[in-house]
């Protein structure tokens, strides 16, 4: 069976795999962050979201300058419907290493924006799209934004932009992908990708 995996539709046994071997490396070495990390990363995007926050706090237990770990728990937060710890964590993440990636600056858009505070997360998903034009994420969020409270015609550049990189985008994957806990949040996301004039 196929199962939507982040952007990517992978064989349910992939994921298994995956999961079945991140537990049999923690059996043998239960201090080993990227371990933890990577289960992280798997909890949140099969949605579940208690064991994702638990692997991400984890890895930064394991190692409390790891950087990415932080940037990590921070997302996981977001999709866990706790926005409001992300930017305290992602200033931590950012302290640990100064020469952060994108996504780092992606994450820190993410809560602005689920927090509502739009004019900071327009600023900081631009800021991404300048450092990576191909990331698919800032151009997702930046459409929902536009979608939702205009102005329509940058709703519908983000749109183009989204098909350009991704063909075969549909609304309905980007449902079932998505993960957020909380459904307004999902809901609002929805919204303002279709009003942006996504195909369904």
């Amino acid at each position: 069976m196929d199962l939507q995996f982040g952007w990517a539709v992978v064989e349910q046994t992939m994921v298994d795999d995956a999961l079945m071997h991140g537990h049999e490396s923690l059996a043998i070495d239960p201090e080993t962050r990227e371990v933890h990390f990577a289960l992280c990363s798997l909890f949140t995007v099969l949605k579940r979201h208690d064991e994702a926050l638990s692997a991400c706090r984890e890895s930064i237990r394991v190692d409390p300058n790891y950087a990415d770990g932080h940037a990590n728990l921070a997302q996981a937060l977001i999709y866990a419907g706790e926005p409001q710890e992300v930017l305290e964590v992602m200033s931590t993440a950012k302290r640990l290493n100064p020469y952060y990636a994108f996504f780092y600056i992606w994450i820190e858009g993410h809560a602005y924006m689920l927090l509502r505070e739009y004019p900071k997360a327009i600023s900081k998903f631009e800021e991404v799209v300048v450092r990576n034009g191909f990331f698919l994420g800032a151009h997702l969020t930046l459409a929902a934004i536009y979608g939702n409270i205009g102005p329509q015609f940058e709703a519908e550049w983000e749109a183009a932009e989204i098909i350009a990189l991704q063909p075969n985008f549909s609304l309905d994957k980007e449902r079932e992908r998505a993960p957020y806990k909380n459904s307004e949040d999902l809901e609002w996301y929805i919204q303002g990708l279709e009003a942006a004039g996504l195909p369904d």
